[in-house]
């Protein structure tokens, strides 16, 4: 990772931490004074119309973008900005099918109990509206990301995040305008981000905005050649599948739970995944660029994906992902009442939200892996490789429909997170199997000679498949996790449940902190490879861009 993309990373990690705190802070004040019936609408209901219009947008298109433009000026930026400009009829045909379709309240899994159907149309369409102007914003994004302009898109997003979380406390808790707020604050989002990022970039393109215009190249071609024009669909098609596997859930709620359990499986989910996502997300998006340039050409197509260096940059990254679920999966459990009733009161902790948030921590393990090994295949995987991977993830889907259709109707919620986890855990077994092909895989030439000759030039280069065992954190760190999970539960069973008094609270967390911290020692003594390879990557040194 070169010493860029490092800082980079850290933008994008100030970025999380900020829009998490105000996230945060505002859904604890909406569920604290509004319920879990108005929390189920601004974060299920709603939420489910903004992101089915920017599915495509977001996933295909965006993606689409930063294979085609990674960065600079040429071919590449007319076709890439061209791209991501397909982004905004796009959205818009999107937005008006999913604006006619849930405006009509009866679909809307019981908003008609509390919210009117003029109220009710009038925030889905303003979400549907905040969506096309949000898709206009495509072709900046993808200008800062490419040539690592973030503090502009930083101060894009902070600031309307910032006016999206003053709007909708002045128009949902003061004025109490329903489900009017809502819809509102997320159209004042979208507007406040778009003229934010682009009023920044004027001043980073050399020839000012009308270098992100849709225009033709220099030999008067407005489409992109064939071959990236093929990227897209493929991207987009894993995009519309995608969509299904991380929206299905909120799509089976809508259908099928009432407004109170849709609320309490939506507060838990904000609250499971805000520091998962404070750092996975940003770290996400740093891996698929660096992973990008990997697959970029000029590549000498003898050689394999990754070097050792590279691999070893790659397995520190995803043994450190695995430590950072292994701490949610051990300590987690034990604490989830507690987290759940000061936060949020008696009322929610007295409700399934601790249960689900229990589960809840298995999903954040299986998260924490998913995501960087997965940002790896969308990265480098050739048109081939896109083609077997979208037919695997059909096939994920279908399991993951009837998992999680069988899972609602028998356990309610809880089946609903256990087919979540059950998804991510095929969909990261396919990508482990894809990275070990990948750093293993000779190129044609090298395919054609003798297994003896392929061995021994990989014997040559260092450049061996990575055993499964690289990414397996240490025994003795996955011992500590073990004993910790083990002390923290037995005294959760005597110090942390309703009845007992704060003195006995405080002793639980303070045992929970003693055993984080020998989990720390651990990490210390046993990953010190680990550490020195993230170290490494941070500093700029042997990294992925070594490869």
């Amino acid at each position: 990772m070169a010493p860029s993309a490092a800082k980079g990373f850290s933008y994008l990690v100030g970025l999380q931490l900020f829009s998490r705190i105000i996230t945060f802070a505002l859904n604890t004040l909406l569920a604290r004074d509004l319920g879990p019936q108005w929390y189920a609408i601004a974060n299920v209901q709603l939420y489910v119309i903004g992101s089915t219009a920017l599915f495509l947008a977001k996933e295909g298109l965006r993606r689409a973008g930063q294979r085609i433009y990674p960065g600079g000026a040429g071919a590449a930026l007319t076709h890439g900005i061209n791209v991501t400009w397909l982004s905004v009829p796009t959205t818009a045909l999107v937005a008006a099918l999913a604006g006619v379709y849930f405006a009509d309240t009866s679909r809307s899994g019981g908003v008609q109990e509390i919210v009117g159907p003029d109220e009710w149309a009038w925030a889905v369409w303003a979400v549907c509206a905040a969506a096309v102007v949000e898709a206009c914003a495509e072709p900046g994004w993808l200008y800062a990301q490419a040539n690592m302009h973030l503090p502009e898109r930083i101060i894009a997003e902070g600031g309307a995040l910032t006016v999206r979380a003053g709007a909708t406390v002045w128009l949902a808790l003061h004025l109490r305008q329903g489900a009017r707020a809502f819809g509102a604050a997320q159209l004042v989002y979208a507007c406040t981000f778009a003229a934010l990022l682009y009023g920044l970039l004027r001043r980073r393109c050399p020839r000012g905005l009308s270098e992100l215009l849709p225009r033709a190249s220099a030999d008067g071609r407005w489409a992109p050649p064939p071959a990236d024009v093929a990227l897209a669909r493929q991207l987009c098609w894993q995009a519309a599948q995608k969509y299904v596997l991380t929206e299905g859930e909120r799509l089976i709620l809508l259908a099928l739970a009432p407004l109170v359990q849709q609320g309490a499986f939506a507060l838990v989910g904000n609250l499971g995944s805000l520091v998962a996502r404070l750092l996975l997300q940003p770290l996400e998006e740093i891996a698929f660029a660096s992973f990008s340039r990997l697959a970029a050409p000029p590549r000498d197509a003898r050689s394999p994906l990754l070097d050792e260096p590279a691999a070893r940059g790659l397995s520190a990254l995803l043994r450190a992902a695995a430590i950072f679920g292994g701490l949610f999966l051990c300590f987690g459990p034990s604490y989830s009442w507690l987290l759940v009733h000061l936060l949020y009161g008696a009322s929610w902790s007295g409700s399934e939200a601790p249960a689900l948030l229990q589960l809840y921590c298995a999903h954040v393990c299986a998260m924490s892996l998913n995501g960087l090994s997965e940002a790896f295949v969308h990265a480098t995987a050739t048109r081939a490789q896109l083609g077997a991977l979208n037919r695997a993830i059909f096939g994920f889907t279908l399991v993951y429909i009837a998992l999680a259709l069988l899972g609602m109707h028998a356990l309610g919620s809880r089946g609903l997170l256990l087919a979540n986890t059950a998804n991510l855990v095929m969909r990261t077994a396919y990508s482990f199997r894809f990275i070990h092909q990948a750093t293993r895989r000779p190129a044609a030439a090298a395919a054609a000679a003798t297994a003896a000759a392929a061995a021994a030039a990989a014997a040559a280069t260092g450049t061996a498949a990575p055993s499964i065992g690289r990414f397996v954190p240490h025994p003795l760190v996955l011992g500590s996790l073990l004993g910790s999970a083990v002390v923290t539960s037995a005294a959760g069973q005597l110090l942390g449940t309703p009845q007992s008094s704060p003195v006995q609270h405080a002793m639980h967390v303070l045992l929970g902190v003693g055993c984080l911290l020998g989990v720390a020692a651990a990490v210390v003594r046993g990953e010190r490879e680990m550490i020195i390879g993230l170290r490494s990557l941070r500093h700029g040194g042997e990294g992925l861009h070594d490869a």
